[in-house]
């Protein structure tokens, strides 16, 4: 089974990384709530300190945050997603900060996430 890192353990996340769990994967996540990694850590999940630990290592990163603003903060900021890969996430949602992600990527040698001509990316 896959190890994936998670990021954004909401509602939405914390839903998906529970049924990835049930099916045998480890789910190496990160949020910033307290409360939403200790329910995490309940559903069988590990819990990290950053979004480059939960990056490291995994065979793909999910990435299940608000809007694209907070998607790019988790990426690279200091901690972000890329310290802890060779490559950028996938995204199932992409909005004006993919351009933004791609110049970045590139100036660092990286791969680019793929994307559809009307901008949506898939997993």
């Amino acid at each position: 089974m896959a190890r994936i890192g998670f990021v954004g353990l909401g509602t939405m996340g914390l839903a998906t990384a529970k049924s990835l769990i049930k099916a045998g994967h480890t789910v190496v996540g990160f949020d910033p709530a307290a409360s939403t990694m200790t329910a995490h850590r309940s559903n069988g999940g590990q819990s990290v300190d950053s979004p480059a630990e939960a990056a490291k290592g995994a065979d793909f990163v999910i990435t299940m945050l608000p809007n694209g603003g907070i998607v790019r903060h988790a990426i690279f900021d200091v901690g972000g997603v890329i310290e802890g890969r060779n490559h950028l996430p996938r995204h199932a949602r992409l909005d004006s900060h993919l351009r933004y992600a791609a110049q970045k990527s590139l100036s660092r040698g990286l791969n680019t996430p793929y994307h559809s001509p009307k901008g949506i990316a898939h997993v």
